[in-house]
This record gives structure tokens, sequence and C-alpha cells, in this order.
């Protein structure tokens, strides 16, 4: 996880190269971090999917982490912004707003890593 623009964080779910990609259970312990920094200030996120490799086990493990510590984080996110290279990545994102909005904190999708963290930094403040 990098912090060294806090309150904006960026989490990387894989390394797109293969090298030094962390292991989920790293990328939950990434979550854990960003949802006690949330308690500490406002934070801005951006979750960069570029070379996830998902699975089912993945999803049901995120899906988990969201229902039960996104309630808690959502008041204390300025923003949330999700890298998704692919088209399809992009689709599966949009259509888990559809079907759990309750688990989703409200986001915005870009293609690219550079996008996405200009957008979150952009962001009014809530407080």
């Amino acid at each position: 996880m990098e912090e060294s623009e806090r309150p904006l964080v960026v989490l990387r779910l894989d390394d797109p190269s293969d090298e030094g990609a962390p292991d989920f259970a790293s990328f939950l312990a990434g979550l854990d971090r960003i949802a006690a920094l949330s308690r500490e200030t406002r934070v801005r996120i951006v979750l960069d999917l570029t070379g996830a490799k998902p699975d089912a086990d993945r999803r049901r493990r995120f899906a988990e982490w969201l229902r039960t510590q996104g309630p808690d984080i959502r008041p204390h996110v300025d923003a949330f912004a999700i890298v998704a290279p692919s088209a399809m990545l992009r689709g599966t994102i949009t259509a888990m707003r559809w079907f759990f909005p309750e688990r989703m904190l409200h986001s915005e999708t870009f293609d690219r890593r550079d996008r996405a963290v200009a957008w979150a930094r952009e962001r009014p403040s809530a407080s």
C-alpha cells in the first residue's frame, strides 16, 4: 500500500509483472490499514486492479470485507477510485454497483491509474 500522499492511499490487488505480487491476505491487511486510517482522518482511496487475477474465493472474501467494514469507513471516504484496465472488469464493477449498492462505496472507475489518482486528488473534502 502506498501512503506517501496521505490522505490519498493506493492499494494494488496484484502486481501486473507477477514479481512480488501480494497475496490476498496482504491485500485484506491493506484494506484493514485503510479502515484504521479512516478512523484518524478522511481518506481518498485508489484501488488498482491492474493485473488482478480474481477467483471465486477472492471475490467472496472481498465481498465479506465490504459487508463488515464498508459501513464503518464509508462516512470517512472523500474519494474512492478503482483502476480497472479492461472493459470486462469495468463492466463487472458496474454490475456489482447495481446488484449490491449497499456494499459498494460511491466510486468512479478508470482505465488508467494516473487518471484515478488525479480524480481522487481533485475531489472536494466532505469535512
